[in-house]
């Protein structure tokens, strides 16, 4: 819900021994500053980070890396989320909204989709005034999307066919039908009348029709003051949403105590874990104060983007010992917290401490304007903010509050191209529905809009804080009129229009059938990924390809240790590495390299030199590389041997090869 655009916020050689959760901090620092030099220096700053680095404990660096070979990692851990959007996903009543028993007839898709976990948007009783994050009952299902039984089968389904489920948690604030806020809203002396935000008026003689000034500056995400007044009881009350969604007082602990409640209510019930909704919005500045104008804003900007919001609204002391008490109740039954935090990665560094899987939002942001250099530079400056000892990053191109990755980067090639990446990088990957077949934000008229947080904006806004574009539903087939989306014969239209080209080739069937799809080509990264523990595990290691490669990203995604004995090889003569400290992988071990260009013209890459220039390794002249998969001809070059001193990268064409690893 909390819209991503708002706050914007090892590279060691082969020789390293943890697993690249570990010391991603430090393996990213290394290698973003080596692909910016060319010359002696590097050697310098690698042997300054090595010798930092040499009280790392051996075995306990590399056991986890052993785990993830012998695949006993925790199951979040490196395998990819699919998030659902319910409302768009399947519908099975005809009524035009997606609900869960339209989930259930399609487990065979998902299932072939080789998903770890799936991640459902709100499916709670709720009035829909913000599409069900306005919560008025947190323990059942909206008749919307079926009943409490049909919730139970979908989880029953997804755990047979070894697919976790996690449910949309939504903590900063209910719907105003909420039976807490009912009771709060009629008397000062309710039970309840602490469980929300409230302010009294500035003046004494405040009447209902004139309550004075505002409280305060604070405004809402979706337009306007975030106060309104309740005349009954004669206070304003905080909603940093809609007014239908009034925010909850996380300062008071019976809150705290009520959400440790729900959270068991559906851990019980076979939930694997939650994904936080709107983290960083859950405690405000107890003193009311003012929030900071933002220098960088102009007219015509989302008004709310005027403030800067930092540590009066969002982020604020003590949310850290929030997300730790939300995480014991979590770990009550194993589950897992997948959390929304859209900050800079040195505030997101703090909250890995609590969540397991914090979101990195800065691919989000990635627009076609972007070079290879400032793509690295997201990747990098977050994986430096990892924290060490098992942190697990956790990438995300879109969801359902942001453009889809084909409609920000430019089309069909470019949207593969970012697939490719995205299941390539370190951690734990999250991938939108659609985002498998290539789909693009649909084409929403002025008379079809249905978010309410465009309503409440000038018409000149709704393109930019407007989602209904990337909730438009999915589109399972070319047969008209509405591809599929409903089960039953003379359903009703869609609830939004479909995306641009469903009827064509822009849907499951006919991508289904095409071994050169976009969704034949998310199987194949799903299934590699899968299978290789390097690349859930091990860092990314940036390579300097050379100034007149500028649109190209190139990385190593090392296999870190041998995942057969204990034993320590000998360093190569060229490496400078402490031998009790690290451990290389064994002869015959492959490492993978990623080439990306998002250019509009070919590059020609020597990967023997960059690899010898980053000090990873000494290749013999005219070493080859091996195709793995490539995004724009998914089957055809798997297997093909190319000479590693000129590798071809087309434009907005990303490749993985194998590189075999000798010593």
């Amino acid at each position: 819900m909390l819209r991503s655009g708002i706050r914007r916020y090892c590279d060691l050689p082969w020789a390293c021994a943890c697993l690249a959760i570990c010391a991603a901090s430090i393996c990213g620092a290394v290698f973003y500053a080596l692909s910016l030099q060319r010359s002696q220096p590097h050697v310098l700053l690698a042997r300054s980070m090595l010798s930092t680095a040499a009280s790392v404990d051996k075995t306990a660096c590399c056991q986890t890396e052993r785990w993830a070979c012998a695949g006993t990692l925790p199951w979040w851990s490196g395998d990819v989320v699919y998030q659902i959007y319910p409302r768009s996903f399947a519908d099975s009543t005809g009524d035009g909204i997606g609900d869960v028993r339209g989930i259930l007839q399609h487990m065979d898709y998902l299932t072939a989709l080789n998903i770890t976990a799936v991640w459902l948007s709100p499916v709670f009783p709720s009035p829909m005034v913000d599409g069900g994050y306005d919560v008025s009952n947190y323990t059942n299902v909206d008749p919307i999307f079926g009943t409490l039984a049909d919730l139970d089968a979908l989880i029953a389904a997804l755990h047979a066919r070894g697919i976790r489920v996690l449910l949309d948690l939504v903590p900063n604030h209910t719907s105003n039908q909420h039976p807490w806020f009912v009771s709060a809203s009629s008397s000062r002396s309710s039970p309840y009348r602490n469980f929300y935000v409230w302010a009294e008026p500035s003046v004494s003689n405040s009447s209902v029709d004139f309550p004075g000034p505002l409280p305060n500056n604070w405004l809402s995400f979706f337009g306007g003051s975030a106060w309104t007044w309740e005349p009954r009881t004669r206070q304003w009350y905080l909603h940093q949403y809609l007014p239908q969604q009034p925010d909850l007082n996380w300062r008071n602990p019976r809150v705290l105590v009520a959400f440790g409640d729900i959270v068991r209510f559906w851990m019980a019930r076979g939930v694997d874990g939650f994904r936080v909704d709107s983290l960083p919005t859950l405690l405000e500045d107890a003193q009311l104060r003012n929030e900071p104008r933002n220098p960088d804003w102009r007219p015509g900007q989302d008004p709310f983007l005027s403030q800067l919001h930092l540590n009066v609204t969002q982020d604020v002391p003590p949310l850290q010992q929030l997300v730790h008490r939300l995480r014991d109740f979590a770990d009550e039954g194993h589950s897992v917290l997948v959390c929304e935090t859209p900050l800079p990665p040195k505030e997101l560094s703090d909250f890995y401490f609590g969540c397991q899987l914090p979101f990195f939002f800065g691919l989000v942001h990635w627009t076609a304007a972007w070079n290879a250099s400032r793509l690295r530079h997201e990747i990098v400056s977050y994986l430096q903010e990892v924290p060490t000892g098992g942190a697990t990053p956790t990438f995300v191109l879109s969801n359902h509050d942001n453009p889809r990755v084909a409609s920000r980067l430019g089309g069909k090639r470019q949207a593969r191209a970012a697939l490719l990446l995205l299941l390539t990088l370190p951690g734990t990957p999250t991938v939108y529905q659609g985002e498998e077949l290539g789909l693009r934000d649909a084409v929403v008229r002025p008379d079809q809009v249905r978010d309410t947080s465009a309503l409440r904006q000038p018409r000149s806004l709704w393109a930019t804080v407007g989602r209904d574009p990337e909730r438009a539903p999915m589109p399972w087939s070319a047969q008209p009129p509405d591809g599929g989306f409903s089960s039953v014969p003379g359903s009703a239209p869609p609830w939004l229009p479909l995306p641009p080209d469903w009827n064509t080739t822009v849907n499951v069937a006919v991508q289904t059938g095409d071994p050169l799809s976009t969704l034949s080509l998310f199987k194949r990264l799903t299934a590699l990924r899968r299978e290789q523990p390097a690349l859930r595990g091990s860092p990314f290691v940036p390579l300097d390809v050379g100034l007149e490669n500028d649109n190209v990203l190139a990385f190593a995604r090392p296999l870190l240790c041998d995942c057969g004995d204990s034993s320590a090889p000998s360093p190569a003569p060229e490496v400078q590495y402490p031998p009790d400290v690290y451990e290389r992988p064994a002869n015959g071990d492959s490492a993978f390299i990623i080439l990306f260009n998002l250019g509009n013209a070919a590059a020609h890459i020597n990967v023997t030199q960059s690899l010898i220039s980053a000090g990873l390794a000494s290749l013999p002249d005219g070493h080859k590389l091996t195709v793995v998969i490539d995004s724009v001809d998914v089957v055809a070059r798997a297997g093909e041997s190319i000479d590693a001193m000129d590798v071809a990268v087309q434009s907005w064409q990303a490749v993985v090869f194998t590189l075999p690893l000798a010593w």
